[in-house]
């Protein structure tokens, strides 16, 4: 794994003014639910449809609609990407990120697990541990992050 506190693009000059880590809720921030309370399992993915995802009754999951370019966007810049999410389904929520499917670049027809986009996970139960624990994980100061 890259340690993205070392990391420098020479081929991007505005490189150094971006973070160096974006960090994602996952209720309302990568999609439009609270995945405890609305989803039912089984999820399941139909085929190899990209971004959508259904539960036991139908009710869909899906990404907000610019969240792939984002996702897709950061990893080619190279910025660390993770997750912070409490919430009482955990398992639920990661495999979610393991079942949806994205573009591995905006506009591409090549699609990847949406989890692969992320190098730190930290979904818990209950309360959502100090941020701070981001640095023991990752190696970069709090102002290095967004």
């Amino acid at each position: 794994m890259v340690n993205p506190a070392e990391h420098t693009d020479t081929k991007n000059p505005t490189a150094d003014r971006m973070p160096k880590l974006v960090c994602f809720d996952l209720d309302y921030t990568l999609w439009d639910c609270c995945i405890y309370n609305n989803l039912t399992p089984p999820i399941k993915r139909k085929g190899d449809a990209v971004n959508t995802l259904y539960d036991r009754h139908g009710t869909e999951l899906a990404f907000y609609r610019e969240v792939p370019d984002v996702l897709a966007e950061l990893k080619k810049s190279s910025i660390h990407i993770a997750a912070a999410s409490r919430t009482h389904a955990p398992d639920l929520a990661r495999e979610a990120l393991g079942l949806l499917l994205v573009p591995l670049e905006k506009g591409s027809s090549k699609i990847a697990k949406a989890i692969t986009f992320f190098q730190t996970m930290e979904i818990y139960p209950g309360m959502l541990p100090n941020i701070s624990i981001f640095s023991s994980v990752t190696h970069l100061p709090l102002l290095s992050r967004v």
